[in-house]
């Protein structure tokens, strides 16, 4: 559970009401507020907690959050949470992380040269696991829709590899693009890596 506190602030002549059966979030997601009746010109605090259990995914999210005051006007607010959610590793003693999965990627960074607008283009980088437990690749993603991935295996044992397959479609896009995927694996010492696209696409 993570929880965040923000400090909010009524410059009206009015009590605000904050109404705690008004507010609409994800369920792993909730928002307190105090004091929940906020004094003219008085300072309280919103809090924010974000359960990554409950959320089950790894990733970048942004989530919307809202809720109804008792003010006049604009009483409906939304405000968004970012989050970036990797795997939580324990601490390991140096013999635990000798024998712990190690991930290695090839190609981290790709140019795809000039694409004409609406050309697809593909390559392959290889994952491999240099460690001496089994390498699990948890999730890959990318941060353009434009990019698809598949690997050929997600499970990876020690000594061995898989490749993945990416396909850039240019449909749409114009100029100078520059892309991320991130890999999260069960690798402890780098439970997310990435690798960087690039294409120069012309109309």
């Amino acid at each position: 559970m993570v929880k965040k506190e923000f400090e909010i602030y009524n410059q009206g002549e009015k009590e605000i009401v904050f109404d705690p059966n008004l507010i609409e979030t994800p369920e792993h997601i909730t928002v307190s507020f105090n004091p929940a009746n906020l004094a003219a010109k008085e300072r309280g605090k919103l809090v924010v907690s974000y359960d990554t259990q409950n959320k089950d995914d790894l990733g970048y999210f942004t989530e919307p959050v809202s809720f109804i005051t008792s003010e006049d006007s604009d009483s409906l607010k939304t405000l968004y949470v970012t989050t970036f959610i990797k795997e939580y590793f324990p601490p390991m003693t140096k013999e635990e992380l000798a024998d712990a999965p190690k991930i290695s990627v090839s190609n981290r960074k790709h140019d795809f040269g000039a694409l004409n607008e609406g050309e697809t283009s593909e390559y392959e980088f290889t994952i491999s696991n240099y460690g001496k437990e089994p390498l699990l690749i948890r999730k890959i993603l990318a941060n353009c829709g434009c990019i698809e991935t598949e690997i050929r295996k997600e499970k990876i044992k020690p000594g061995q590899s898989t490749t993945v397959k990416v396909k850039l479609d240019s449909e749409g896009r114009v100029g100078y693009l520059t892309k991320n995927l991130t890999i999260f694996s069960n690798d402890p010492r780098k439970s997310t890596i990435q690798v960087t696209i690039k294409a120069k696409i012309d109309n």
